[in-house]
């Protein structure tokens, strides 16, 4: 995920920023460690010369101090072409402009760029948000409040999202990305068999139980596929998870939230995120052994937090305080293509979406490996074996019924 020399010098990328941007003398650049840097160092296998600030695998966030703001600097994963990068910048200027209040305002160069380059890097640079409290996915404490706020953040992205195509019909095609399903859990299954797995019983189950395994994944990916082709794509954020959700104070002092990171960002079907979602913020903190009525026993999900997450979103759907028929018809877009029963299709996709992830750093070494990522792979594990097709579905239609369309 990095894009040329990560070992740069940060003296020499605060003249480029200060020569680059009219946001005054910078009296300070502070890298930000990343989820995986923490989860890592916590672990104990973190190389010791790869802590923040000193190591340049992790050097991806970086805070801007100057006199008068602070700034958020992200550093662009060489990954994304630059006209994909042009067209994700266009869509985050756009929803500042239009107010929709999702993201954190993207700073534009005094030449109109919104972004610049240094060192083979590209950075693009934000307002900062202090955040209230920071989630990282793999070990966040969320509350039902907080799945509520997400949700609800969620759901207005996707109306944006239907309204910025709407705006802009000519670029739907641009961000039409088709993804083989079919060929990216093969690679997985490749992974885990190319893995050291003794100290992983979780991935050792998943080869025991792989034709069963293929079998469920051939009827997601099937499902997905005909939803798909049905529905009238939105752009989805492809990467919806506690860290990527900003959790801070307003002006008026209440709890918000804001989204970043929108490099997965892509035509596809609502249900992709809200599936992705849930098992990112409706994973439960409870130990595997309990029997709580709250949580899928041996599953990891809590049903608590994941009904908070759904109501959430469905909640924003309905708010229309302008009356706008404008918004009545981006609004109907996005609630009719959440009329399908195909929602525990994406949340298997999303399981072992995030199950290659972290079968992806086990075979990295175990100094990329950290025990939570062992943890991660029993409850996808399970979820992606588990019975959770009715539970899902059930937990969306009671949900859905609650605040009717």
């Amino acid at each position: 995920m990095s894009n040329g020399k990560t070992d740069f010098d940060l003296a020499e990328l605060k003249s480029v920023l200060e020569e680059a941007y009219a946001i005054g003398k910078i009296s300070r650049i502070e890298s930000i460690t990343c989820d995986e840097e923490e989860l890592l160092s916590d672990s104990g296998a973190l190389p010791e010369n790869s802590e923040s600030g000193t190591g340049g695998d992790f050097r991806t966030s970086f805070r801007v101090k100057t006199d008068t703001n602070d700034y958020f600097l992200k550093r662009v994963g060489e990954w994304i072409e630059e006209v994909r990068l042009t067209e994700i910048e266009a869509f985050i200027r756009w929803i500042e402009v239009r107010k929709y209040m999702l993201s954190p305002a993207l700073k534009v160069t005094t030449t109109g760029q919104k972004h610049t380059a240094f060192a083979g890097n590209r950075f693009q640079l934000y307002d900062f948000l202090e955040q209230e409290k920071r989630q990282i996915w793999m070990r966040s404490q969320l509350s039902p409040a907080d799945c509520m706020l997400a949700g609800d953040l969620l759901a207005r992205t996707h109306l944006a999202s239907a309204d910025y195509l709407r705006e802009n019909a000519d670029k739907r095609d641009r961000f039409l990305i088709p993804l083989d399903w079919s060929t990216i859990f093969e690679v997985l299954f490749q992974r885990i068999k190319g893995a050291d797995l003794v100290s992983y019983p979780a991935l050792l189950s998943v080869l025991k139980n792989e034709d069963d395994i293929r079998g469920r994944l051939g009827q997601a990916i099937a499902a997905v596929r005909a939803t798909e082709m049905a529905a009238t794509p939105l752009l989805i954020h492809g990467d919806y998870h506690p860290g990527n959700v900003l959790f801070f104070k307003n002006e008026a002092g209440a709890s918000a939230v804001s989204l970043v990171d929108f490099d997965y960002l892509r035509c596809g079907h609502p249900f992709f995120d809200l599936g992705y979602g849930l098992i990112m913020f409706a994973r439960s903190q409870q130990s595997m052994e309990s029997k709580s009525t709250q949580r899928i026993s041996d599953q990891g999900f809590d049903l608590q937090l994941g009904k908070a997450f759904l109501r959430g979103y469905i909640q924003a759907l309905h708010k229309d305080p302008a009356e706008k028929d404008e918004f009545k018809i981006r609004k109907a877009e996005v609630m009719a293509a959440c009329h399908s029963s195909r929602l525990p299709s994406y949340v298997t996709i999303a399981c072992f979406l995030i199950l290659d992830w972290a079968v992806e750093k086990l075979v990295d070494g175990p100094a990329r490996f950290s025990d939570v990522y062992a943890g991660v792979v029993e409850m996808l594990d399970n979820l992606g074996r588990g019975d959770v097709d009715q539970v899902v579905t059930n937990l969306w239609i009671e949900t859905v019924c609650e605040t009717p369309f």
